[in-house]
């Protein structure tokens, strides 16, 4: 846990190689003592995907942030808030890599969750709005996503 608080305190003063180095050790001090499918496991992996999107390192954080999303719904399910996060980050890594259509397709999921089960999470889908508003992304089918 120690090299967990670490590596995200170095990655907010953006000491990015060691950032990363730190979370690679926690990953396999991890490894060493419960399986690669643990929860603990997921959020170290999705600290690195983090760290991966800082540097620009966006098709290793692609394939990271995809194996989060996979192990977040699977421990706790598709509309658990943590699911919904490891979802937008994917598509924020599409969109970054320029692949408009699968960012659009995450941020509709994420808001059809948020509208359906957390109806009061105002800022989060303002936030998802805010993004898509800044593509040129068809907002009209987004929209729809909080009324399907």
């Amino acid at each position: 846990f120690c090299l967990l608080e670490q590596s995200k305190l170095l990655l907010c003063r953006k000491e990015l190689r060691e950032a990363e180095c730190v979370c690679r050790e926690a990953m396999e001090s991890v490894l060493a003592a419960m399986p690669e499918d643990s929860f603990l496991m997921n959020e170290i992996r999705c600290l690195m995907v983090d760290i991966l999107i800082e540097k620009g390192a966006c098709e290793e954080a692609e394939q990271m942030a995809g194996k989060a999303l996979e192990e977040a719904a699977r421990f706790r399910g598709e509309s658990f808030k943590n699911t919904l996060i490891c979802r937008e980050t994917l598509a924020d890594i599409y969109r970054k890599q320029g692949k408009t259509e699968e960012a659009l397709r995450e941020y509709e999921l994420v808001l059809k969750h948020l509208c359906r089960n957390y109806p009061y999470e105002d800022r989060w889908k303002e936030r998802l709005y805010k993004k898509i508003g800044e593509e040129p992304l068809d907002t009209d089918r987004t929209a729809a996503a909080c009324r399907s």
